[in-house]
This record gives structure tokens, C-alpha cells and sequence, in this order.
């Protein structure tokens, strides 16, 4: 069972544990989000120490004020721990039944036409190429959020993360490489263009011809590389 303020972490297909944290970091205001981020940088570089955590969504406006988000009110926009050297463990199997919850979306039928209607037309006028609509679902949770990261975990682990914060628990599981940084590199692994497995190998070997054959797959697949391409090139 993971505690308040401990972090587990997939890494390399390691699971690891950080535990006993020396110090906490948690940011509520824009204007404090990059001198959190040198601090943490010169903590990790200077007393050898590991840092794990989370930067929101919502921080994105303190790297460009061009980039819009909602308020968050109460929820962090940056929460790190600074922790001595983490143990490696075995992610366990779920103990109890997998949690069922009722999704309800942050919008109504009225709103979502609307914003796709304005999509369109954006694409139509050549003010864009490509958006990427996306809205918020909630849910009543009762139940224990361990158990339920573990049967998130157990099907889309390649990068996952349990960020435990006392009063908010991060639960995240993909498949897809947000960024990584590695020495001089870094390194991005996106995902569009994408199908469900099949049942059997060949079906697998039908998907993946039926991808690679997709017009409309391929064309999101360039537009993704291209846009982090650009994105990269202003790093």
C-alpha cells in the first residue's frame, strides 16, 4: 500500500518506489512555477537527490502566455517530492474487483457541437490543420486508488505513474512517451494513427497492414511528428 506523499514510477520497465521524502514542493501560482522548476534542478544536480512529481496542464501559461488554460482552484500546478534513492519493486496484482464508475462530461450535447462546428470552419479557412478536441469526464469515487491504478496499470504500463499528494492522487497509465531527456537528446514517441489489437498474430499482421495502408492514419501520424518537430526546433 502506497502512503501519502510517495511516488511510484515506471522507468525503463522498472517499477520504482520513492519513499520518505526530504522535502515537498507544491505551487499554486504561475509566477512560482519556473523558480520551482530551477530549484528542483539544482537539488537534483547539487545534493544528489531524486525528484518525482507532477507538472499540471494548467502551469502551461507560466512558459507562454499564449497558451491559455482553465483555473484549477486548490489543485497544484506543480507538486514534487525530493527523495533518496528509490527501490526497485514488483508491481502486485489487483487484490480487489476492478471499480465501476458513471463518467459524466464537463460539457453538454450543445457545447460540443458548437465547438466542433468551430473546429471545422477553422480548418475550412486554413486558420489551422489540425486540433485536437478534448473535455474532462468525472466521476463519484469511493473507492481505494491503489487498487484502482494497479488495474489501470495492468493493461497500458508503459509509462505509468501513482503520485500520492495527501489531498489529490494522480493515477497515470500510457502507452505513449510524452518527452524524455536523455544527456543532449530527447526524445518524443507520439501516438496517432492508431487501432485496437487483434485476437490472434495474424490479425495483428492485418491491423497493422490496414495502418499502414490508412490515408487518413498516415496523415495524422505526419501531422503529429511534424508539430512536435516544430515544437523541438524551438527548444
Amino acid at each position: 500500500m502506497i502512503k501519502e506523499n510517495e511516488v511510484v514510477l515506471k522507468t525503463e520497465d522498472e517499477w520504482r518506489h520513492y519513499t520518505n521524502p526530504h522535502r515537498v514542493i507544491q505551487i499554486e501560482r504561475l509566477l512560482d512555477v519556473l523558480p520551482a522548476l530551477r530549484e528542483i534542478e539544482d537539488r537534483v544536480n547539487r545534493d544528489g537527490w531524486h525528484a518525482a512529481g507532477f507538472l499540471a496542464y494548467e502551469a502551461a501559461s507560466a512558459f507562454d502566455p499564449a497558451l491559455r488554460t482553465h483555473d484549477t482552484p486548490g489543485f497544484p500546478l506543480l507538486w514534487f517530492g525530493f527523495y533518496p534513492k528509490p527501490r526497485l519493486i514488483t508491481l502486485p496484482k489487483p487484490d480487489q474487483t476492478k471499480p465501476a464508475f458513471t463518467w459524466s462530461p464537463t460539457v453538454d450535447r450543445g457545447a460540443y457541437n458548437s465547438a466542433v462546428d468551430r473546429i471545422r470552419d477553422h480548418i475550412a479557412q486554413g486558420h489551422t490543420y489540425q486540433v485536437n478536441y478534448t473535455m474532462r469526464l468525472t466521476a463519484k469515487f469511493d473507492s481505494d486508488p491503489w487498487n484502482f491504478f494497479l488495474h489501470l496499470a495492468q493493461n497500458q504500463n508503459n509509462h505509468a505513474a501513482y503520485i500520492d499528494t495527501g489531498k489529490y492522487v494522480i493515477c497515470s497509465a500510457s502507452p505513449e512517451l510524452f518527452f524524455q531527456l536523455e544527456a543532449d537528446t530527447l526524445i518524443c514517441r507520439p501516438m496517432k494513427g492508431t487501432t485496437r489489437r487483434g485476437r490472434t498474430t495474424r490479425e495483428d499482421q492485418d491491423q497493422v497492414q490496414w495502418l499502414k495502408e490508412s490515408g487518413k492514419n498516415r496523415a495524422e501520424n505526419v501531422m503529429i511528428v511534424d508539430m512536435i518537430r516544430s515544437d523541438l526546433g524551438r527548444i
